[in-house]
């Protein structure tokens, strides 16, 4: 008897006794169709307006995928149709194609899956008539966390966020549009008066009781006291005439006379008499008020500004006068000029007097520097055998890059007693130190890392030379480099050790121009 197939996907079954010697072939295939319809992720690939989704007995074929993302270039909605029709089938479907698709098995129901949607699916397998159904059109959930998004076309009843839907809806219904509490019958209503009701409305409103008389001087504005009756109507008594003509003095009109019209004393002449300058006579004026002393040179620097000792940006007369220049390696005679860019500043400086889990040394400044300088002076652990560790940061010190293989490190040296030391490797960290001791007498790790153009976007590479008295009695000493393994600008450096917190010892972080 010949081999069967099951209906959903197509699996043959192996009659007994039959593919004698080639029953592994079949049995991969099973297994292959097997694998893909439980996890299979299948691209397919639309065009036009139409695509069959088959499933072929026996053959791996597109339509025993489990998971189906739509693609290609469709000149419309595309119908896609399952096949054969008596073959029950679940799918998973993204729609990425640009298009929306319809799928179909027979006559009865359709899901339409819009371009950029993802739905699970079912089909029936019910032969001519087959449907297809969607499982999240209809989903019963008690809780739901929904972030980002819009939900539309609902109906909510209940409480929400601990407000009564119903009774604020309620409320919302007997507030008018735009809540809208100014017009005419709301204010009239509310014992106020509209604008528009006020024939005189500028005048009400610029209303000041100066302008007006009081009962005290007449029931009516027209009967009060008005300017032009002093004079006429009313006459003023001889003691205040006499007591007026008292306090005003000759002197005073002579002073008065003396003065420029408007109290003018801000003219040229008034200002030049004063000792003053006039804007107007200044040639550089902008100069004059940004003045500042060190801008310029000073009495011990030279007479004129052109012989007093220049900036770091144009030190080419300047010579060592020494032997040889230990900060800038450079021998008797030579120019500082080759050597402007090594000038440095103390960025921070950390003096550990409480133990601490980690020093995070911020501060790059990319405008300012280009390289830094990190010294060590008798850094000292909590935990006896430890290594001290480095990582880095390119958000200013926010996190820092701890990836299993985010780091290469290698390092090498001698010990007092000369044996070799030699290590390296990937790591989550850059190991800087291989054993520190915390013991009596073992005073901690010395030393100075260079780091080279952290802000270039490149593989940051920080190399080092450190020493230290280890927890066997002898004296390590050993250089050594760290590369941040992928191409990034770093901004912050985090040190700590491999176990327990920094106890001790100062951190000086340099910035090198």
């Amino acid at each position: 008897m010949s081999s069967t197939y099951t209906t959903a996907n197509g699996i043959e079954l192996i009659n007994t006794g039959e593919q004698s010697g080639v029953w592994g072939d079949t049995t991969n295939t099973n297994l292959q169709i097997v694998d893909r319809v439980l996890t299979g992720i299948g691209s397919i690939t639309l065009s036009g307006t139409a695509h069959t989704l088959t499933t072929t007995y026996g053959t791996l074929s597109e339509g025993m995928y489990r998971v189906l993302v739509l693609g290609g270039s469709p000149s419309g909605t595309n119908t896609i149709t399952v096949a054969p029709h008596d073959a029950q089938k679940t799918y998973m479907v993204y729609n990425n194609s640009g298009q929306s698709a319809i799928f179909t098995q027979g006559t009865g129901a359709n899901v339409t899956v819009a371009n950029g949607d993802a739905k699970l699916i079912y089909m029936d397998g019910a032969g001519a008539g087959a449907s297809v159904f969607d499982f999240t059109a209809n989903l019963a959930m008690s809780s739901v966390n929904i972030t980002g998004g819009v939900v539309a076309g609902s109906t909510i009843t209940g409480n929400v966020d601990g407000r009564d839907v119903a009774a604020d809806g309620t409320k919302l219904d007997g507030i008018e549009a735009l809540a809208d509490v100014t017009d005419a019958t709301n204010v009239s209503a509310a014992g106020a008066l509209m604008d528009s009701e006020v024939t005189n409305l500028a005048q009400v409103k610029a209303f000041d009781a100066t302008d007006y008389a009081t009962a005290a001087q007449g029931s009516k504005a027209d009967s009060a006291l008005q300017d032009a009756d002093i004079g006429s109507s009313v006459q003023g008594y001889a003691t205040v005439l006499a007591n007026t003509t008292a306090s005003y003095l000759t002197a005073d009109e002579t002073k008065l006379d003396g003065i420029e019209a408007l109290a003018d004393v801000t003219d040229t002449t008034n200002v030049t008499s004063a000792g003053a300058l006039m804007d107007s006579e200044v040639t550089n004026l902008a100069q004059v008020k940004a003045f500042d002393a060190t801008d310029y040179a000073t009495a011990a620097q030279g007479a004129l500004a052109d012989t007093a000792l220049q900036s770091v940006a144009s030190l080419t007369q300047v010579q060592v006068e020494d032997d040889t220049d230990t900060t800038f390696g450079l021998v008797s005679g030579q120019r500082l000029s080759q050597a402007a860019t090594a000038f440095s500043g103390v960025i921070s400086k950390t003096v550990i007097s409480t133990s601490v889990a980690t020093v995070d040394l911020t501060g790059f400044d990319a405008t300012k520097y280009t390289s830094y300088e990190i010294e060590f002076m008798n850094v000292v652990p909590v935990t006896d055998n430890v290594q001290l560790h480095l990582r880095t940061s390119g958000n200013g010190g926010s996190s820092f890059d701890s990836g299993a293989s985010d780091y290469q490190w290698a390092y090498g040296g001698r010990r007092s007693n000369t044996t070799e030391m030699y290590g390296g490797g990937l790591a989550p960290y850059g190991l800087i130190a291989p054993e520190v001791g915390s013991a009596a007498g073992e005073d901690g790790v010395s030393g100075t890392i260079r780091i080279s153009g952290p802000d270039l976007a490149k593989r940051t590479l920080l190399n080092y030379k450190m020493a230290n008295f280890n927890s066997s009695q002898y004296l390590d000493q050993f250089s050594g480099a760290i590369m941040r393994d992928a191409a990034a600008s770093v901004n912050a450096v985090q040190l700590f050790f491999s176990a327990g917190n920094i106890e001790s010892g100062t951190i000086v972080f340099r910035g090198i121009r």
